[in-house]
């Protein structure tokens, strides 16, 4: 399957729904409408060229993470799934909470030290392989 969710979508590999293999959500804010999240389910497992089925759109809102898509970071802690990110102008860190359960809603501030304003202007997204198998 083709994953197409548009010109400006930005990828998030995550475990959505919870089967033990990386899914995808994509994060859409081009067009009214195109805008939205989309998950595309992996059918294959853990696989090195996993399949997906067609895209479901999980959430309506119109949502760009970070500075134009380019800075966010899916991390799972204690077996949740968090995403963080900088707010559109990177003065303030979000973590979106249990991104599974609440699709982008629970939004919160993380406070940072004077040092991490710094950070926000100067981080890239990296992507890496957060598999047991690639560690």
């Amino acid at each position: 399957m083709d994953l197409d969710a548009g010109f400006k979508g930005v990828p998030l590999p995550m475990d959505f729904d919870g089967d033990g293999d990386l899914d995808l959500l994509i994060s859409e804010s081009g067009s009214y409408t195109e805008s939205g999240i989309f998950y595309f389910e992996n059918v294959s497992g853990n696989v090195q060229m996993p399949l997906f089925k067609r895209r479901i759109k999980v959430s309506f809102e119109r949502r760009r993470l970070g500075d134009e898509g380019a800075r966010f970071h899916v991390s799972e802690v204690l077996g949740r799934i968090h995403v963080l990110t900088p707010n559109r102008v990177r003065e303030k860190l979000i973590i979106y909470k249990d991104v599974p359960e609440n699709v982008f809603w629970d939004e919160n501030e993380v406070m940072l030290p004077e040092e991490g304003y710094d950070y926000l202007h100067n981080c890239k997204t990296e992507w890496k392989n957060t598999s047991k198998k690639g560690k």
